[in-house]
């Protein structure tokens, strides 16, 4: 028995760990649950033991396959359950903090459907002191309700003993709690999701506005740099060409400098020709 556990611990670990749910997600369920509130708490009290469940079962099913849509990873009912059971026993353990601490986009809109029920057990419970203890009770007979169901066999599971709290919430408590939340809050709860998607699609379009901005500067910049380096490369070739345009004139002054130069010695060479000539034809005059 001892190897069959080890086994099954060992094929537990190997067993790949799914994805956490990721923000897209977890607002696209709070959201759907925050609309669908009434309905998913409806038949779960301590009479009915959770046996009209259909409505919540349908709801589970239904937000599971939209979820596995997102291509995440596939996601349970009994995952999505929990996740709302976790953000509720995360709500409550804020609110009774001294110093609260701020709660995710998903929870802060979570928690404004969570006081109706604390304030609903309020009116009808003189035991309660704190808002959060009835709404704990309440998660507790959900998951009791649920564990109590027959079994395959036809053997039921006893009745758990409720305290005062538990006795204290009837269907006649519910009842009264659809109508206070229809007529108060729950009017103004479409209303959050939008402005949470408009903050959202605002700071979207702000952060796209923000890189094609500094798309810009970068394009700008490297505009900047090559005409930079082309103004550069025009000095360079106009550097050259005067350079080129100095050595053409000291090439000339050479030249004109070698011409005089020749011109100046036949000068010279010819006044001694005629020089040399009339003293020969002198000496042939006296003889």
């Amino acid at each position: 028995m001892r190897k069959i556990n080890d086994m099954d611990e060992e094929r537990r670990l190997r067993r790949p760990k799914k994805p956490n749910f990721t923000a897209e997600e977890r607002m696209y369920l709070v959201r759907n649950y925050v609309d669908n509130v009434l309905e998913y708490n409806r038949g779960f009290t301590a009479a009915t033991r959770g046996d009209a469940k259909h409505g919540r079962t349908r709801l589970l099913e239904k937000w599971a396959k939209e979820l596995t849509a997102f291509g995440v990873a596939e996601r349970t009912t009994g995952e999505i359950e929990q996740k709302l059971r976790d953000y509720m026993k995360k709500i409550i353990g804020n609110n009774r903090r001294p110093a609260k601490r701020p709660l995710s986009p998903a929870a802060e809109l979570l928690s404004t459907v969570m006081p109706q029920l604390s304030n609903s057990n309020d009116d009808r419970t003189a035991t309660a002191n704190d808002p959060s203890t009835d709404y704990a009770n309440f998660l507790l007979r959900q998951h009791r309700a649920e564990s109590d169901e027959p079994n395959d066999n036809g053997v039921s599971h006893p009745q758990p003993i409720e305290n005062n709290v538990s006795r204290n919430v009837t269907d006649n408590s519910h009842i009264n709690f659809t109508e206070e939340a229809s007529s108060t809050d729950l009017g103004l709860l479409p209303e959050l999701p939008l402005q949470l998607a408009d903050t959202a699609r605002l700071q979207r379009s702000l952060l796209n506005q923000q890189l094609d901005n500094a798309r810009t500067e970068h394009a700008i910049k490297l505009v900047l740099l090559e005409s930079l380096r082309i103004e550069q490369r025009i000095k360079a070739l106009e550097l050259k060409r005067k350079k080129i345009e100095l050595d053409r004139l000291r090439l000339d002054r050479l030249d004109r400098s070698d011409t005089s130069l020749e011109d100046d010695t036949s000068k010279s060479l010819t006044n001694g020709d005629l020089s040399l000539i009339n003293q020969i034809f002198e000496s042939e005059m006296v003889e």
